[in-house]
């Protein structure tokens, strides 16, 4: 063999062994970057669904519109994900879809049963449905299906945990009220941190047994009633199981590895009606 066919040689099998290492390398930065740029979490929330087109206010939306904003987030390349799903990116590093969006609905109106829940059947998706635990009590007791104010029952909870159509959320079992000074789960002024603890404990302490009564998952993630909490609000929410909330402040969740801080304040944008999307 000649020289300079020894020495061709020589080059290919270094640059073999070399490129190899170099692809590798280069792609450290684009990981390190992507991990500390994190994930675009938008969450949605609604409240209330309608036919009758009089209904709709600050807290109503047609059914219609409803349809609407799933086929336009679909066609924006949106997946509706699971907070579990969330929460497994955050704690333990699992990947999201490319464009994660959160529908959440409060307040465990039975119209997210009856009408919200079969639209995201068909398009495979989930919506988190954060319920007031006395609420759900007060209509499971009655036949009362009215869905101009009707809630779900414990046994249509059930139902849709079961289907996959609704991941079922804790927005307490009785604080969604502003009353005798205290607005919702928020402190109220002069009120000790123990004074405080105790009444965020009994009252999740009713929820969790419902929860468990039903057949639910215990809830890991706590909507706070008017979006109002304090500054001990998540240590106490986490001693007492929560790894996420919901706040109402209207605008995007940055989420990553890691930063598990994050996840107890997500913001989420309120769907008006007659508005575009908001993302």
């Amino acid at each position: 063999m000649s020289k300079t066919k020894k020495a061709l040689t020589a080059l290919l099998l270094v640059a073999a062994l070399l490129l190899p290492m170099l692809g590798l390398r280069a792609l450290e930065p684009v990981r390190a970057t992507a991990a500390r740029e994190g994930v675009e979490l938008p969450i949605l929330m609604y409240h209330q669904l309608t036919k009758d087109a009089r209904l709709v206010n600050e807290f109503t939306v047609t059914v219609d519109q409803f349809a609407k904003d799933l086929d336009a987030l679909a066609a924006r390349g949106y997946t509706a994900v699971r907070m579990e799903q969330v929460l497994a990116y955050v704690e333990q590093g699992k990947p999201l879809p490319e464009k994660p969006v959160i529908i959440s609905f409060d307040d465990g109106l039975e119209t997210f049963s009856v009408y919200a829940a079969p639209l995201l059947k068909a398009k495979g998706w989930v919506g988190v449905f954060a319920v007031i635990g006395s609420e759900t009590d007060k209509f499971s007791a009655v036949d009362d299906h009215h869905l101009k104010y009707s809630s779900c029952t414990w046994a249509q909870l059930k139902e849709l945990s079961d289907a996959g159509t609704g991941e079922i959320v804790s927005h307490t079992w009785d604080l969604h009220k502003n009353k005798n000074g205290r607005k919702g789960a928020a402190k109220i002024a002069g009120e000790s941190e123990a004074a405080y603890r105790s009444v965020l404990a009994q009252d999740d302490e009713s929820q969790r047994a419902a929860f468990a009564h039903a057949g639910l998952p215990a809830p890991t993630v706590y909507v706070y009633p008017y979006g109002e909490y304090s500054a001990a609000s998540p240590k106490i929410l986490q001693e007492l199981g929560y790894r996420a909330a919901f706040i109402c402040d209207a605008r995007m969740n940055t989420l990553r590895p890691g930063d598990t801080d994050a996840l107890m304040a997500l913001k989420r944008y309120i769907r008006k009606p007659n508005c575009p999307l908001p993302i």
